[in-house]
């Protein structure tokens, strides 16, 4: 893997390119898909419709034209290197838009239009506490405060290099391989731009904030910060295997040793299914995927980044009740372009996402930083 660059005045946008023609429902895009996953396209056949309608007995038509394609994209054609790349986004976007969902473990997840503003609305009760009992036959109650404020959104990208001559001689080996690793860098720098967001704001806020931070996953702490966080309803734990993984010996659970007084036979069985237990404290703990980024060796040689530090563990309230909320923003968009050194053609795919912990609610939110594994640095810096 490497960092591609594109020279400023050699990009094209697909969308300048677009005819339109490409759908999600094209059977170009399936054909492509099977084609790139190794999958057998004997069953297509007879099943697949061209642009006009009509039924295609044979679908060697559509693989011819995607050869064709990738012939004249080769040659410079602007037109057939755009409808390849949408061919690709498609392909690409609804395994994605499934793997986004799982934003969800933080809170709210909603995809937006292009064209659609995001706005959080914030209301909280304000003035005074309603009184015990009436005087003078009244009775004071609080009432709803109202805020909107905007949320921006940050682009995230994944890309590869594309050849297409493999392409137009039917090899799409490159092309899966390249599909997935744009599928798995976008899926881990959201799920990196949405960790850092609530921990800046938490670790920011001049409010009551529930933060914990010392060597390794201290028990009292986060027994603490569970007993405060539940107050807003039934709570989530979530974070990498590193720290999740430090949960187990709260229950008795030591290395592959069955402490049989100190845990339970289904916990045991989980431990051993897992390597994690699945409650605590009538919590459930939940493991967020932290995969490696292959484009980021360390400068030791011995293995890569994390896409985000492996010492936060999250205490978040369940469901609507999380102050967290995460967008997407339209689909896809697609660019193309030469890598500055190499001078390799690359493919770029970017998508909008956008998160924020609402404002005046950092509370809800319980963090524990292990510092032994924090290294926190703020994305941008990336």
């Amino acid at each position: 893997m490497f960092n591609g660059t594109f020279e400023l005045n050699n990009v094209r946008r697909d969308s300048e390119y677009s005819n339109g023609r490409v759908k999600e429902t094209s059977p170009l895009v399936e054909v492509f898909s099977r084609l790139a996953a190794g999958k057998d396209l004997e069953p297509l056949n007879g099943k697949l419709k061209d642009s006009q309608g009509r039924v295609v007995n044979n679908v060697d038509t559509f693989v011819k034209h995607i050869q064709h394609l990738a012939y004249e994209a080769g040659g410079g054609n602007a037109y057939a290197a755009t409808e390849i790349n949408e061919i690709r986004k498609y392909a690409i976007q609804p395994l994605l838009q499934e793997e986004l969902k799982l934003l969800t473990w933080m809170g709210n997840f909603q995809p937006v239009g292009f064209n659609d503003s995001i706005v959080v609305e914030t209301k909280k009760l304000n003035n005074a506490q309603g009184r015990f009992q009436a005087l003078n036959g009244d009775v004071l109650f609080p009432s709803w405060a109202y805020d909107d404020y905007p949320v921006t959104t940050t682009t995230i990208s994944g890309g590869y290099e594309i050849d297409y001559r493999k392409l137009q001689f039917g090899d799409l080996s490159d092309e899966n391989i390249g599909m997935e690793q744009v599928r798995r860098d976008i899926r881990n720098k959201a799920a990196r731009y949405v960790i850092f967001t609530i921990w800046n704001a938490i670790e920011q806020t001049t409010n009551v904030k529930f933060l914990a931070q010392g060597s390794g996953i201290a028990k009292p702490a986060l027994d603490d910060i569970i007993r405060n966080v539940r107050r807003f309803g039934n709570v989530g734990i979530f974070g990498d295997f590193t720290v999740v993984s430090q949960l187990n010996g709260f229950l008795g659970y030591e290395g592959v040793t069955p402490v049989t007084g100190g845990i339970s036979q289904a916990a045991m069985d989980e431990i051993r299914n897992t390597g994690l237990i699945g409650m605590y404290n009538g919590s459930v703990v939940q493991e967020v995927q932290n995969e490696f980024n292959l484009t980021r060796p360390l400068p030791t040689g011995d293995g890569f980044e994390l896409y985000f530090p492996a010492g936060l563990l999250f205490v978040v309230p369940n469901g609507v009740q999380s102050p967290v909320r995460t967008w997407t923003r339209g689909g896809l968009t697609s660019v193309q372009g030469i890598d500055v050194a190499t001078g390799r053609q690359l493919t770029r795919f970017d998508l909008e996402v956008a998160a924020d912990l609402e404002k005046g609610s950092e509370f809800k939110i319980g963090v524990i930083l292990d510092e032994d594994h924090g290294d926190i640095e703020d994305p941008r810096n990336n």
